[in-house]
């Protein structure tokens, strides 16, 4: 038997029907975490909208600002001043503004060419250069004229717009490369096309011969149809750092260019009288302002700043609401599998292999829709009332005890079983049997005397408030101490 009780401890299995209704039974629980969850997605939904509208309000403030700023920072220039003083100024000191009008606005180009040209910022005696060769391979005697199609094709603009967009480049890449033809050493009749690449480093021109190879071998097989079937021989290829003098010549010409107009201009300013200073100045208002308004006119190249509505999201609220019901229910699981605590689903024959002499259906919630929910691990089953159901217990328990010939009957009863232990005192008492009262039997010294007088027990578990452990030890103390377990009843 010992063995017996052994095993049915490691063989527990968990009543699904029952964890079911425990989940039902949270109802309230389920409907308020549900509601959280909601709020709380909802709520973070809220905020970020609420933050992005703060963002694209700011943003669209800030744009409309620059705006008025840029517009303010145009001076109007004076019309009638202007008239005035073309008309008192000589056309030598009109031509004389007007040149160093001329001047800034070269100056403003060359300054902006150097600032993005590639020759003007690496080092002119160690420019990085691609180097590399292919030749056009066809059946007939035609690769001399594809050839010159392909030159052609590898010096449009369509090639620099696709260099452009691959290799994140400016207007500068109209410069970077260079298309050269040459005899071929495949055979005489075929040409060989060679492409020199240019760039800041190695590793730019790598990137541009890869986007150059890549756009001919498309082209390639767009033409076959139109050309007749030929193909592209790749050479050689090559990446280095190159001297070239022309290169040197160019920069230091640019530089020089630069330096001179910004001498002519300023000698210019200095050689002006105050008539022409402010010809000058009228002039150059009346310039920033056609310019401002060229802009206006011109298309927004960006979008226009969109500011979102403050709202919250219903997909986030959804899933708020289904997680914290989920949630929630997955902690109602995880307790109700890992309590250590008996299961209303329990009975004394599974848990300790003790004969159920009873059990006592007390409903947990006494009215409403939580007792309607409990009595579904009934299955239908008639059940009954508690005060009803002690009475037929005792009965019972008292005849059992009557049959075993027992005389005095301890009882073991978890705190809170107060009623049935009174219901079944009345009834042994009418057979002459005395219930002994033992309590904390593990604990208290005292208490466990009494079992030396006893000729069995009785153990009384509640369901949610005894442990398993406790009738575990309970029973093992009995057993070792040669005592009859006369049944348990649940309480």
């Amino acid at each position: 038997m010992i063995e017996e009780r052994k095993l049915a401890r490691e063989d527990k299995e968990l009543d699904l029907k029952d964890l079911f209704v425990e989940v039902l039974i949270h109802w309230k629980g389920i409907i308020i975490a549900a509601l959280i969850g909601g709020l709380v997605l909802g709520g973070y939904s809220y905020y970020s909208s609420y933050k992005e509208n703060k963002i694209q309000t700011e943003k669209k403030a800030a744009a409309e600002a620059a705006k008025q700023n840029q517009e303010e920072s145009v001076e109007k220039y004076d019309a009638v001043s202007l008239d005035e003083l073309e008309k008192t100024l000589s056309e030598t000191s009109k031509n004389n503004v007007k040149s160093v009008l001329t001047y800034s606005e070269q100056l403003a180009r060359y300054e902006e060419y150097a600032s993005r040209s590639v020759f003007m910022l690496v080092d002119e005696k160690a420019i990085p250069r691609g180097t590399f060769s292919f030749c056009v391979v066809s059946e007939g005697d035609d690769s001399s004229s594809i050839s010159g199609i392909y030159r052609d094709i590898l010096s449009s603009s369509d090639l620099l717009e696709y260099v452009k967009e691959q290799c994140k480049l400016g207007t500068e890449v109209s410069e970077q490369i260079s298309v050269e033809r040459s005899q071929s050493t495949i055979s005489d009749k075929d040409e060989t096309v060679n492409v020199y690449v240019y760039g800041l480093n190695e590793d730019q021109c790598t990137d541009i011969i890869n986007a150059i190879c890549e756009y001919a071998g498309n082209k390639c097989a767009e033409l076959q149809a139109s050309l007749g079937e030929h193909s592209l021989v790749v050479l050689d290829s090559s990446v280095s750092k190159v001297y070239e003098k022309k290169r040197i010549d160019d920069k230091y010409a640019l530089q020089n260019t630069i330096l001179s107009l910004k001498k002519t201009i300023a000698a210019a300013k200095d050689a002006f009288t105050e008539e022409e200073k402010e010809y000058f100045n009228i002039l150059q208002d009346k310039i920033k302002m056609e310019i401002a308004n060229e802009e206006e006119a011109e298309p927004e190249t960006e979008g226009e700043i969109i500011i979102p509505p403050v709202e919250f999201s219903k997909k986030k609220l959804l899933i708020g609401i289904a997680g914290g019901m989920v949630l929630y229910v997955l902690v109602i699981c995880v307790i109700y599998i890992f309590s250590r605590k008996i299961k209303d689903s329990d009975d004394f024959e599974s848990i300790v292999r003790v004969p159920q002499l009873g059990k006592v259906y007390r409903y947990r919630y006494s009215k409403g829709l939580a007792k309607k929910i409990y009595s579904l691990k009934f299955g239908g089953r008639k059940v009954a009332v508690p005060a009803e159901a002690e009475a037929i217990i005792s009965d019972n328990v008292a005849a059992v005890a009557e049959k075993e010939s027992v005389k005095k009957l301890g009882v073991i009863a978890a705190e809170g079983a107060d009623k049935l232990v009174e219901s079944l005192t009345a009834s042994a008492s009418q057979k002459s049997i005395d219930v002994i009262s033992i309590s904390d039997v593990l604990c208290n010294r005292e208490q466990m005397n009494k079992l030396e007088s006893i000729d069995a027990v009785l153990l009384i578990a509640k369901p949610m408030v005894s442990k398993y452990d406790d009738i575990y030890d309970v029973v093992n103390v009995l057993d070792n101490r040669g005592i009859k377990i006369l049944g348990g009843v649940m309480d």
